[in-house]
């Protein structure tokens, strides 16, 4: 016999198995983007997220709305406004409006201050490039100080994902600049 669907979220009379696939992250300014998808859903309510510094003690820290009914793949973004320095586990949980649960794989994120900005090449001779990532445009200003803290230089622009820009420090003495 053929498989088919009933009101009841079955399928050939079995329950579909809810699935969370492909869960992974990236950094962005001082933000972590969680990242997943789901290939079916059936009465899928919302997914709740969670996160732990030990990968044992998790807590919520926030749920996105499932698309509900699907037999496309779906893809899902959460963003974790306050990521914990040097990183966490993270995890989802994905409730059906059945009851049901289903859990997604447990992974690593890194996150690391330091990748936040990207200042190069170090040292430089004439343009200093600069790179940072970011979710929606940002107004970013780069300002360079020498040792007593007397501003020298200063540019500014509308950061837009990854973009890299130039600064032009040939007018800079060689030396050591904050």
């Amino acid at each position: 016999g053929g498989i088919g669907t009933g009101g009841d979220g079955r399928a050939g009379g079995a329950l579909y198995p809810p699935k969370i696939q492909d869960l992974s992250s990236t950094q962005t300014l001082e933000r972590l983007r969680l990242e997943w998808n789901t290939r079916v859903e059936w009465r899928a309510d919302y997914f709740e997220v969670y996160r732990s510094e030990d990968g044992q003690q998790f807590e919520m820290i926030g749920d996105t709305t499932a698309v509900g009914f699907s037999i496309q793949e779906i893809p899902y973004t959460f963003v974790d406004d306050s990521p914990l320095e040097n990183g966490a586990y993270y995890t989802l949980k994905l409730i059906h409006k059945n009851g049901l649960e289903a859990y997604s794989d447990t992974i690593w994120a890194e996150f690391d201050p330091a990748k936040i900005v990207q200042v190069f090449p170090n040292p430089s001779p004439d343009l200093l490039k600069v790179q940072l990532e970011v979710i929606t445009p940002q107004p970013v200003a780069l300002e360079i100080y020498d040792g007593k803290w007397q501003k020298l230089a200063q540019n500014k622009w509308v950061q837009q994902g990854a973009e890299i820009h130039e600064t032009d420090i040939r007018s800079l003495s060689p030396g050591i600049y904050f």
